[in-house]
């Protein structure tokens, strides 16, 4: 189970290194739990 952490955790340093800007809008609303940098780094580690 630490081996997808680790891995979730390498992908999510690499994208944030990108220096990306996801969060650009601001929606109405609840906050989300994640935010979309997480949820990419997330769905490539799966």
């Amino acid at each position: 189970m630490s081996n997808i952490r680790n891995n979730y955790l390498k992908i999510l340093d690499v994208i944030n290194s990108l220096q990306l800007d996801f969060n650009a809008c601001i929606v109405a609303g609840r906050k989300p739990k994640m935010t979309d940098i997480e949820v990419i780094a997330l769905s490539l580690t799966a």
